[in-house]
């Protein structure tokens, strides 16, 4: 039997609103071609995350912006860091307890209207900050969720693919009511991954929309919570079956059979921009490929190879997550340091054009900086 019986008693429409049979979606990763970032985007701004010396930060997790500040989680810490948007540190909220007012975990955080909302699951609670880090006040849930979001009394939770409530891997919570909105796939019961935007809002912001690792489905929720859509891609031959992911789990045959058939695990990372969406895929022994999809979902292109001809900057690529009109990514401030010393060694090359990237201002007034434990948030201008 299920945990949580007295929550079982409280759910209404067991059946939920779970679109059942989500559309499906071929992606050709054999037809692929070579990018330029100017067919994309028309800048490119490098932001030094400059981490004070006494600030531990061991494994940023989860980015988030706001109009005036940059917030990162410390997955190992546990403790939620505050930037303005030039990448100063402003605050931390660490991670204290267990008591009221305290937690002792973040499992996920979300801003809304310059509140921080930070979910501890082990705990049951959603405590809420101010931007300037003091606690405001904290709510009870009654289950242990991996992600979610929530305004006001309305929320929805994601347990991964371990339920607490019947066999649903994500609720829907108004006020003291709870409903089941997606039922567990039971071939992947037990298989969590670390979801690491957890929902994301989309171009038009009145919907939002989770990745389901690991599998290849994005749901999308209205901005009643309600599921509106569901899409599942289809990688051909390079799907990983789902049945096989339950059967090989995490022992070495898993490698061998993802590296020979250069399977795809999961996707990366699905992002919205402009009515297009950008979806990452990694595959097993092949480049990164990304797919520039257009409102329907279907693929414009397939690109495997980007080749930056706006400052010349030789990096990896990994859309990581949004910022308005900005893809973004997100490395270490000494990778990014030794890209730019291979990228230029033999003087500097490409466009230095203010307007296009600040790349060689930025590395001149960072240069101590970037050698030390800091980041690099690198925003990509979508045309």
């Amino acid at each position: 039997m299920r945990k949580y019986v007295v929550l079982i008693m409280m759910i209404f429409g067991c059946q939920g609103n779970e679109m059942s049979n989500p559309s499906k979606i071929f992606i050709d990763l054999d037809d692929t071609e070579s990018a330029y970032f100017s067919d994309f985007f028309s800048k490119i701004e490098y932001v030094l995350i400059d981490v004070p010396e006494t600030v531990p930060f061991v494994k940023p997790w989860k980015l988030v912006f706001t109009p005036k500040h940059i917030l990162v989680n410390d997955r190992e810490m546990s403790n939620l860091l505050i930037f303005d948007k030039n990448g100063v540190f402003q605050n931390i909220i660490r991670s204290n307890g267990r008591g009221p007012k305290e937690f002792s975990f973040i499992n996920d955080f979300q801003v809304h209207e310059n509140n921080i909302l930070i979910l501890d699951g082990s705990l049951k609670k959603v405590l809420h900050f101010d931007m300037e880090g003091n606690f405001l006040h904290e709510d009870f849930i009654d289950f242990q969720p991996r992600i979610f979001t929530s305004y006001k009394n309305t929320g929805l939770y994601y347990f991964g693919n371990s339920p607490e409530i019947e066999d649903f891997t994500i609720v829907k919570k108004v006020g003291s009511k709870t409903e089941g909105v997606k039922a567990l796939n039971p071939y992947l019961e037990g298989i969590n991954y670390g979801s690491i935007l957890g929902f994301q809002k989309g171009h038009n912001k009145n919907i939002e929309y989770l990745k389901l690792d690991p599998s290849y489905e994005i749901i999308f929720f209205d901005n009643e919570k309600q599921i509106s859509s569901s899409i599942e891609f289809d990688f051909g031959k390079y799907n990983f079956p789902i049945e096989k992911r339950k059967s090989i789990t995490f022992s070495p045959e898993r490698f061998d059979f993802l590296s020979n058939g250069q399977i795809v695990e999961m996707i990366f990372s699905f992002l919205s921009l402009k009515e297009k969406y950008w979806m990452t895929v990694n595959q097993n022994g092949l480049n990164v490929k990304f797919a520039i999809l257009n409102s329907e979902f279907h693929p414009d292109k397939i690109i495997d190879n980007f080749i930056n001809d706006l400052d010349g900057l030789k990096t990896d690529f990994s859309p990581f997550t949004v910022e308005g009109d900005n893809i973004v990514t997100f490395k270490s401030s000494l990778d990014f340091f030794n890209d730019y010393n291979d990228s230029f060694q033999n003087g500097i090359t490409g466009t230095q054009e203010s307007d296009v990237s600040n790349i060689h201002d930025f590395v001149k007034s960072n240069s101590d900086k970037l050698k030390s434990d800091n980041y690099v948030v690198v925003k990509y201008e979508i045309q």
